[in-house]
């Protein structure tokens, strides 16, 4: 792929990022209109859940894909460890809908086998989207997966404008719109089981690598989108568990962007980790800290203090209040997980990907001694509970990536086998 067409295809990759995200926020602001702040409530959670099985499932599967193609030469190790991956999504989505339902007369407000096995459906969803999407990624097809991530969202806005239109106002029947943004998995099932036969099959252990991501990601998004469980669970009013589930869902829209663009990042830090200079890595680190960690932080603090309460009433409702103190700090928050998710990928390329499930960990012991101390009102206690989380996960990670930073790069055994052998030097005269 020449460089031009690389560009063209991540411009494209880019806009189907913002569209996707346009789109699923018409989803749920169609969604909350038709059924009130009272009954979106269940929605909220529920999408709250696509977001975690988009964290722990699809994006561990894109990446492992993405990185293994590079990292063995082809596509055979790849093929060879689906079969495993498989059985491990199937399990992970059984044990969802087992907890769903034993939890969901609190998190969805309602008895019954509806719900639970939404999420199941959601969950085997993403794992098909995961193993789509990795197959686009992994022959550097950007431009496909940005239509995928479109069409994802399309048919989820167009399912929920349609129930609204015809007075629908039955909460599992938004649920089901939402599962049908996995049908466009259908559009590329040529990806789930078309496989070049090229490369080193060996990959390691792609249980553990994904497995291990996948937890860490799972931790990430408890993190980026569980203030609103939290609250349900705390038994707090319907109403503010929707206030900052439409919060945290604005503010999100960057990091929605840049976690979709991190398709066309996976690949080339792979191989800038095994072939590149120690110098160009340390530039990614210090754009990193200076970009994202410093000033992102302090310029989404104050935008969300001016403008989300706002914006908030503007596109969700007049009837969802968020105050200024806690958009901000929603606001601050995403902009340490977007820096959180650079470093992720970082660490994805190094092949380390335990360290994910040590850095969240951290984190969330961190925000749980927070919340046993904190005096604040739930809400308020909940956002700095956000930013404390995203604080210290960035601190942990930061500190995993720098250590793993030092350790001796290069191709594997397996990759040197399957690369090329490179043109014989002619003769000095």
């Amino acid at each position: 792929m020449t460089s031009a067409v690389r560009r063209r295809s991540v411009a494209t990759l880019g806009l189907g990022s913002v569209g996707a995200g346009i789109l699923a926020y018409v989803f749920f602001v169609t969604a909350a209109r038709a059924l009130g702040p009272e009954d979106a409530a269940s929605i909220s959670v529920l999408w709250t859940w696509w977001s975690f099985s988009a964290a722990a499932v699809t994006f561990p599967l894109q990446h492992w894909i993405a990185r293994t193609v590079k990292a063995s030469g082809g596509e055979r190790a790849v093929r060879n460890g689906l079969p495993r991956l498989a059985v491990l999504v199937t399990v992970v989505a059984v044990f969802a809908g087992l907890v769903s339902w034993v939890w969901g007369e609190r998190l969805f407000r309602t008895s019954g086998p509806a719900f639970p096995a939404l999420v199941v459906a959601v969950t085997l969803g993403a794992g098909l989207l995961g193993v789509v999407r990795g197959h686009l990624t992994g022959r550097g097809r950007f431009s496909a997966v940005g239509l995928n991530l479109i069409l994802e969202n399309a048919v989820r806005s167009v399912a929920a404008l349609a129930l609204a239109a015809a007075g629908w106002t039955e909460p599992w029947a938004f649920g089901l719109a939402l599962v049908a943004g996995y049908s466009v998995a259908a559009a590329n099932g040529r990806a789930l089981v078309s496989w070049d036969d090229n490369g080193s099959g060996e990959a390691g252990n792609p249980v553990a690598a994904v497995g291990s991501t996948g937890l860490g990601q799972l931790l990430a998004q408890a993190a980026l989108t569980g203030a609103p469980v939290v609250l349900a669970l705390s038994g707090a009013r319907p109403q503010d568990v929707t206030a900052v589930f439409a919060g945290l869902a604005l503010f999100r829209a960057p990091y929605t962007v840049v976690s979709a663009m991190m398709a066309s990042v996976t690949g080339r830090l792979t191989l800038l980790w095994l072939n590149g200079s120690a110098a160009a890595w340390r530039q990614v680190e210090k754009a990193v800290v200076a970009v994202l960690a410093v000033g992102g932080t302090l310029v989404g603090a104050l935008l969300g203090w001016w403008v989300g309460p706002w914006l908030i009433a503007l596109v969700f409702g007049s009837d969802v209040v968020l105050r200024a103190d806690v958009a901000a700090l929603l606001a601050a928050g995403t902009v340490l997980a977007m820096a959180n998710l650079v470093v992720v990928v970082m660490i994805v390329a190094q092949g380390r990907n335990a360290a994910l499930m040590r850095g969240w960990t951290t984190a969330f012991l961190a925000g749980l001694c927070w919340a046993l101390v904190s005096p604040l009102e739930p809400v308020l206690g909940v956002a700095w509970l956000f930013v404390a989380v995203q604080g210290a996960a960035l601190v942990w990670l930061g500190v995993e990536e720098a250590l793993g930073a030092r350790h001796p790069r290069g191709l594997s055994a397996a990759a040197r086998r399957a690369a090329p052998p490179r043109p014989a030097r002619p003769p000095r005269r």
